[in-house]
């Protein structure tokens, strides 16, 4: 007997596979193969923009130490060695005086540690894994890890801080608009803008900002209100207020001396 299916003899055989596996994996295949010369070549620009950012950072950092008069301006090309040039630089103020302070050790050393904790990450680990067991190496390993991170967040909050400092030396007027531009780039974009600033900066000239304008014609302020531009020895000065006594015997008649009677 002679049905609609009859015409079709292969419609509903069973038998056949709904799809050629080895088709799927050369399409997938090809597309990867289509998609690697545009891999290759984003990596290629990616790798070029950060060799060159980082040239451009060293040689910015380097000028700058040079105006400051910092040596081993050198070192803003070394890794790691470059952050405790960071931290030099950050502790000049605007008015060119340089204060003490333990942040070119904090950059340095902390930098280190963020190479240092993955390696012991691997090696306390494999350690436990087979000394102790499983739960011993997962928390070695989940104790590694938040000292990676917890090491890595004091790490950028420092660094920052030192960028904001430089900043501020060389450029009085829009250090927070230079400041604000780098964390939006930093975070949302991961582009190390603080680079071309640092490079910007250096072809500037520097000069030492005062709080106080200067007075009477001399460039050094006065902030503590000695006259003429001039401050006096330690020591030798009169204090504010009073006037230096008469000299050879001779002082002006005062109002308020003995009436005739």
């Amino acid at each position: 007997m002679m049905t609609p299916y009859s015409y079709y003899p292969d419609y509903f055989d069973y038998s056949a596979p709904w799809y050629d596996i080895t088709s799927i994996e050369d399409m997938l295949e090809a597309t990867l193969l289509a998609f690697l010369p545009f891999l290759f070549g984003l990596v290629f620009l990616l790798t070029g923009i950060g060799i060159a950012l980082y040239i451009l950072g060293g040689v910015g950092q380097m000028k700058l130490a040079q105006k400051l008069d910092v040596p081993n301006g050198w070192l803003a090309f070394i890794p790691f060695a470059k952050f405790y040039l960071l931290g030099k630089l950050a502790d000049f103020t605007p008015d060119g005086r340089m204060k003490q302070s333990r942040l070119r050790h904090i950059l340095l050393w902390l930098g280190l540690s963020l190479i240092v904790f993955p390696f012991a990450l691997g090696i306390v680990v494999g350690i436990a894994a087979v000394t102790s067991g499983e739960v011993i190496a997962m928390l070695f390993l989940v104790l590694l890890i938040l000292a990676v991170i917890a090491a890595a967040i004091v790490f950028t909050v420092f660094y920052y801080i030192a960028v904001f400092r430089i900043y501020k030396t060389f450029e009085q007027n829009n250090y927070g608009l230079y400041f604000a531009l780098t964390l939006v780039a930093a975070f949302l974009l991961g582009f190390p803008l603080e680079s071309i600033f640092f490079f910007v900066l250096s072809r500037r000239p520097y000069s030492p900002f005062f709080p106080y304008p200067p007075q009477n014609g001399y460039g050094q302020q006065t902030p503590y209100g000695w006259q003429n531009g001039y401050d006096p020895q330690y020591g030798n000065g009169q204090p504010n207020g009073y006037d230096y006594p008469p000299q050879n015997g001779y002082a002006p008649p005062q109002e308020n001396g003995p009436k005739d009677e």
